[in-house]
C-alpha cells in the first residue's frame, strides 16, 4: 500500500540514497506561513518589482579576497531603488521562485477570465475555484518571497564564509515546494520523510531527493513524475511551464510566452476534468474563512530595507557596516550623485539599523537623522549620539574616510552638512528667500567653530545668493588667505600711513581684518565665541575689510566693505606743495620745514613724523618682503633680478610715487629690459594701481601686473644666459 503524507499525497519513503550532503542544520520547524486565502491584486501588488539577478565580484570584508555573488536590482516607481543581496549558489532557486510567482499570476488572471465568460452556475462554479486555488497559491510563493527579501538584505542569514551562505527561507521554500508541503506543518510531515528536512537543497547530490515535483492549482501538466538520478525529468504535455525558461525575455516581465494559448489548447480543459475526478494529487489549500497575513509582499508597508545603491557600493568594496558604520553614513552623504531628499538617506538608516541591530528605537534615530539632514545638528553631535545610544557595537569605531583639506578649514564635510541643511530647510517654507541672518544656522555654526565670524558671514551671504555650497567652501579657503594677506599687508603700512597721513592732516585709518588664515586655530579671532552671532556680510557696522566678495575661486576679488564710521585711503597720494611752490608726488621726501603758515611748532612735528615713518619703513622691510612674496607666489628667488623687483615693488607701495617707481626701475633694469620695464609701468599707470597705500582691490590687479613683468624677466635672463653658454660653447 502507497504511503501518504498529511496532505494525502503519496511520498517515498526508504533511507536517503548515498552520497547526500546534510545540512548543518536540519530544518525543525517550518518558517514560512501556510497561506489559506486568495490573493488580493491591486496597485500595490505590483509597486516593486525586481530585474534578473546580476553576477558581480564583491571583496570579503574579513578576508579582503574578492569572490564572486549576486544582486537583484529593485524597481519602485520606474525607478531603480536599490538591491537585494544574493548567494550565488542560491541564484536558481530565487529564479524559480520568481517564476512561479509569475506563473501564478498569469494562471490566476486566466481563471478570472474564464469565470466572467462562465454562464451556467456550474462553469462559475469550477472557475471559482481553480480561480481561488490559484490565487491562494500564488499569495503563499509571495509570502515566501517576501521573507526571504527580509532575511536577505537583514544578512541574518549565515553568511560567515563567502561562497557556502545559508538562507533559510529559500531552503525551506526549495524542499516544501518539491514535496508539495505548504498546506501542511513540519509536525505533520511523515517521519519516513524526515529525510528531506536533512539535506541540503542546493547541492547538485542531492537532486535526486527532490525530483518527485507536484503541482496543482489549475496546472495540471505535471501529474506524473519520474525519478532519475541526478536530475529532473517530468512527463507529460506542457513540462516546459513548469520549470523557468532559461531564456528570461520568455517571462521575467510578467507574461509567460505561450501560456495563454497552452491554457486554452489543453490546461483548461484537463483541470477541469481532474476537478470533476479528483485523484491522489488533488491539494485543497484556500478556506473560505481564512484572510491574508498582514504583510504578504513587498509593496505593503514597511518596505524590506533595500540596499541602496551606495549601501552597496560602500559594502561590497570590503567594509563592514558592524566596525565602520559611522563611515558608511559619511560614504552615502558625501559621493555622488548627492541625495535630493530625506528619504534617501532614511533608506540608508533603515538598511544600517536593520542589518547591525535588533529591535532599534527608530523613531528616536529618525528624529535625529532629520535634524541632521535640515542642518539643525552637527555631525559630531549626530556621530555622538548615535554611537552613545544606538550603535552599541563592540569593535565599531566612529571615525570615517574624510580627508581634510589643511589649506582650507572651512570646506569640510561637518561645515558643508549644516550650509545644505540650511537651504534644505529654507526650500520647506515656499517662495521665501533664504534667510541671512538664520538663528539655526549662527547658533549650529558657532557650535562647528566659534571663531573667523567675518569668513562665515562671507561664505552665508554667497550661499544666500544662489550659489552652491560645496563651490562656496572651496572658494572660502583662498578667499580668507587673500583677506589675510591684505590684512598683514595693512598691519605694517600703518604705522607708515599714520605718519603720512598726519603729515598730510588726513584722518584716514587702516581697516582691520579678522587674524589668522584659512589654517589659523588661534583664538584671537576678533569674531570669538562670544561674538558670534548672526551677521550679514553687507552690513555697514561690519569691520571685515574683505567681508563681500563678488566672486569665488581663488582668483575672487576682495572687496573692502563700505564702513560709514572708517574712511578708506586714496589710492593716489595727495599732491603737496613745497614751500618753493613746486608740487610733488613723494610724500616722504617732504621738507622737514613747516608749511606756510604754520608755526615752528607744527613744522616740529612735522619733521618727527617724517623721522616715524622712515624708522617704520626700515623696521617692516623684511616683514613686508615676506609678505609680498607670499602673496606674489614668489617664493623661490630665481634670479637675482627677482629680488631687486620685489624690494622696489616693496619701496613703491610703502611710500614711493609711481614716478618715482618708474624712474627707479628703469636705472635699475639693463636694456633688454627696457620694454618689459616700459610696458609693466604703462599697465600699472592704465589700471591707475599707484600707492600708497594699495588696497585689497587694487592689490589684485597688482598682482597678476607684477607675476607677468617677472616671467618676461626671467625668460629674458634665461635667453641671456643659454647665448653667454653658447658664446663659450664656441
Amino acid at each position: 500500500m502507497t504511503k501518504r503524507n498529511a496532505a494525502g499525497n503519496p511520498t517515498q519513503s526508504g533511507k536517503r540514497p548515498a552520497g547526500t550532503v546534510l545540512l548543518a542544520r536540519p530544518i525543525t520547524s517550518f518558517r514560512i506561513p501556510a497561506v489559506r486565502a486568495e490573493c488580493i491584486l491591486d496597485e500595490t501588488t505590483e509597486s516593486v518589482t525586481y530585474r534578473p539577478p546580476e553576477e558581480i565580484d564583491v571583496i570579503d570584508s574579513d578576508t579582503g579576497e574578492t569572490f564572486l555573488t549576486c544582486r537583484v536590482p529593485v524597481i519602485v516607481g520606474r525607478k531603480l531603488k536599490g538591491y537585494i543581496p544574493l548567494p550565488m549558489r542560491y541564484r536558481a532557486v530565487w529564479l524559480q521562485l520568481s517564476y512561479y510567482i509569475v506563473l501564478f499570476r498569469g494562471m490566476w488572471r486566466l481563471w478570472a477570465q474564464e469565470l466572467q465568460k462562465a454562464k451556467s452556475r456550474e462553469e462559475r462554479n469550477n472557475a471559482a475555484t481553480l480561480r481561488r486555488t490559484t490565487g491562494t497559491l500564488l499569495a503563499q510563493h509571495m509570502v515566501s518571497r517576501l521573507l526571504a527579501v527580509l532575511e536577505l538584505v537583514s544578512r541574518s542569514h549565515n553568511a560567515e564564509q563567502s561562497g557556502e551562505e545559508r538562507v533559510n527561507i529559500l531552503d525551506e521554500w526549495k524542499i516544501r515546494v518539491a514535496r508539495d508541503w505548504f498546506n501542511i506543518t513540519c509536525q505533520e510531515v511523515p517521519e519516513e520523510d524526515a529525510k528531506y528536512l536533512k539535506a541540503d537543497p542546493m547541492r547538485p547530490e542531492n537532486r535526486a531527493l527532490y525530483g518527485e515535483l507536484v503541482l496543482c492549482g489549475g496546472i495540471p501538466a505535471v501529474f506524473n513524475c519520474r525519478n532519475v538520478e541526478g536530475d529532473w525529468k517530468i512527463e507529460g504535455e506542457g513540462t516546459t511551464f513548469i520549470e523557468a525558461p532559461d531564456d528570461l525575455e520568455e517571462w521575467f516581465d510578467g507574461d509567460i510566452v505561450g501560456l495563454e494559448q497552452m491554457f486554452q489548447d489543453s490546461w483548461r480543459d484537463d483541470a477541469l476534468e481532474k476537478l470533476m475526478t479528483p485523484d491522489k494529487y488533488r491539494q485543497v489549500q484556500y478556506h473560505p474563512k481564512a484572510v491574508l497575513p498582514a504583510r504578504w509582499h513587498e509593496g505593503q508597508r514597511p518596505q524590506p530595507c533595500f540596499w541602496s545603491v551606495k549601501y552597496w557600493n560602500w559594502t561590497t568594496q570590503g567594509n563592514s557596516p558592524w566596525d565602520k558604520p559611522i563611515d558608511l553614513l559619511y560614504y552615502v552623504l558625501k559621493e555622488d550623485p548627492p541625495y535630493t531628499v530625506v528619504e534617501e538617506f532614511m533608506q540608508d538608516i533603515d538598511t544600517l539599523f536593520n542589518v547591525v541591530t535588533e529591535a532599534p528605537v527608530m523613531e528616536d534615530i529618525y528624529t535625529l537623522a532629520r535634524k541632521l539632514w535640515f542642518g539643525a545638528t552637527t555631525w559630531g553631535e549626530f556621530v555622538d549620539d548615535l554611537m552613545q545610544n544606538h550603535l552599541r557595537l563592540r569593535h565599531a569605531v566612529s571615525t570615517t574616510s574624510e580627508e581634510k583639506d589643511p589649506e582650507n578649514v572651512f570646506d569640510t564635510f561637518e561645515v558643508r552638512l549644516v550650509l545644505e541643511g540650511f537651504v534644505r530647510r529654507n526650500e520647506l517654507t515656499v517662495h521665501l528667500p533664504l534667510n541671512e541672518r538664520d538663528d539655526v544656522l549662527w547658533k549650529v555654526l558657532k557650535r562647528v567653530s566659534g571663531k573667523h565670524q567675518s569668513a562665515w558671514s562671507w561664505i552665508v551671504s554667497q550661499i544666500v545668493v544662489g550659489k552652491k555650497v560645496t563651490e562656496v567652501l572651496k572658494a572660502a579657503g583662498p578667499w580668507w588667505t587673500n583677506a589675510n594677506i591684505m590684512k598683514r599687508i595693512k598691519k605694517v603700512q600703518a604705522p607708515i600711513d599714520g605718519a603720512h597721513n598726519d603729515n598730510r592732516g588726513a584722518g584716514a585709518t587702516a581697516v582691520e581684518v579678522d587674524d589668522g588664515d584659512a589654517t589659523d586655530d588661534d583664538d584671537d579671532d576678533d569674531a570669538g565665541a562670544a561674538a558670534f552671532e548672526p551677521q550679514s556680510a553687507t552690513d555697514e557696522d561690519n569691520n571685515d575689510a574683505a567681508g563681500a566678495a563678488s566672486g569665488s575661486g581663488p582668483n575672487t576679488e576682495i572687496q573692502e566693505e563700505h564702513n560709514a564710521h572708517v574712511a578708506k585711503p586714496d589710492h593716489r597720494p595727495k599732491k603737496r606743495t613745497k614751500r618753493t611752490g613746486q608740487s610733488t608726488d613723494d610724500i616722504g621726501m617732504e621738507d622737514d620745514d613747516a608749511m606756510p603758515g604754520s608755526s615752528g611748532e607744527q613744522a616740529q612735528l612735522n619733521s618727527q613724523a617724517y623721522r616715524t615713518s622712515q624708522e617704520a619703513h626700515t623696521n617692516h622691510l623684511s616683514e613686508i618682503q615676506a609678505t609680498f612674496r607670499m602673496a606674489l607666489n614668489q617664493d623661490e628667488i630665481v634670479i637675482p633680478l627677482q629680488r631687486v623687483a620685489i624690494d622696489q615693488l616693496v619701496e613703491y607701495t610703502t611710500h614711493c610715487s609711481l614716478e618715482r617707481y618708474a624712474a627707479k626701475m628703469k636705472s635699475d633694469f639693463s636694456p633688454e629690459h627696457a620694454e618689459s620695464v616700459q610696458t609693466y609701468l604703462d599697465v600699472l599707470e592704465d589700471l591707475q594701481v599707484m600707492g600708497p597705500p594699495i588696497d585689497s582691490e587694487a592689490f589684485d590687479d597688482l598682482r597678476s601686473v607684477f607675476r607677468e613683468f617677472v616671467t618676461r624677466l626671467v625668460s629674458i635672463e634665461a635667453r641671456k644666459e643659454a647665448e653667454r653658454r653658447q658664446k663659450d660653447l664656441l
